[in-house]
């Protein structure tokens, strides 16, 4: 795979390790993206209640540390990142998500070419490594590999001894947009918390405040998730803000354009 130019694109990544298997996959995006990409600028924001991303990457100054002993708002951590960017675009990354760097750069060209207000740079299609195929990724870090287990047929609930596929419509774990833009949608809700529909409001709000909203759609640009899991892991499904979450969302998808330019002042990013 040839290195794509990230010079004008900040990599915002929030982060809390609450298992192993995350800090592993931190370790991996970093590599990963470090190896297959030039010029890359990772803003890691760390919400918690210490450091412990030291022991997977390299501190040093892209490291924005909120200390937080309450429960995880990975939107106000996006927001913090979102304002450290120094650059024109801003791709906003789940730490569990590896993302081919082409489609990242054809989001890019997309919101440039055609106009785009933000970019979600897959198909929809999530391929869930599991845990022996993501040993292996980790051992290669190249993309090769993942076009090497992309199966030939597939649909959903489709699953083999690499990957499964549990959704075939999902808007998270990465979103593009210019830095312009960030601002003028107010970032993220911090009224989301946890994990769960932060990227489905976020798009919501932007389609029906009548911005631009695209995908990046061929048939291999797909979204591949690493396993974080550990054996005391719930579903994102048993968090106690979950339902609130979606409720947020929907209140955002029955608002009217007006109602939702005065609710973005209600929080600061």
């Amino acid at each position: 795979m040839n290195k794509q130019d990230f010079k004008d694109i900040s990599i915002i990544v929030p982060i809390r390790i609450d298992t192993k298997e995350r800090g592993e996959n931190l370790n991996i995006i970093w590599n990963f993206y470090k190896e297959n990409c030039e010029n890359v600028d990772f803003i890691f924001v760390e919400n918690d209640c210490k450091i412990k991303s030291n022991l997977y990457i390299p501190i040093n100054n892209i490291h924005y540390f909120i200390e937080n002993t309450n429960v995880f708002n990975k939107c106000k951590t996006f927001n913090t990142g979102g304002k450290l960017s120094k650059r024109k675009y801003v791709c906003f990354l789940d730490v569990d998500i590896i993302i081919n760097p082409q489609q990242i750069i054809n989001a890019k060209n997309k919101i440039i070419e055609n106009k785009m207000d933000l970019m979600i740079p897959y198909n929809g299609i999530a391929f869930y490594l599991t845990k022996e195929s993501k040993d292996k990724f980790m051992i290669y870090k190249n993309y090769d590999y993942l076009v090497s287990i992309f199966p030939e047929k597939f649909h959903t609930n489709y699953q083999n001894k690499n990957l499964l596929i549990a959704n075939n419509q999902s808007v998270g774990g990465c979103i593009i947009m210019s830095n312009d833009f960030f601002y003028k949608i107010n970032g993220f809700n911090p009224n989301i918390l946890i994990w769960g529909y932060d990227d489905n409001e976020i798009i919501s709000r932007s389609q029906k405040l009548d911005y631009k909203v695209g995908r990046i759609n061929g048939r291999h640009d797909v979204l591949w998730h690493l396993p974080h899991e550990d054996k005391n892991s719930k579903p994102k499904e048993q968090h106690p803000f979950y339902e609130q979450n979606h409720q947020i969302v929907s209140m955002v998808e029955s608002s009217t354009k007006e109602q939702l330019q005065e609710y973005i002042k209600t929080w600061e990013i």
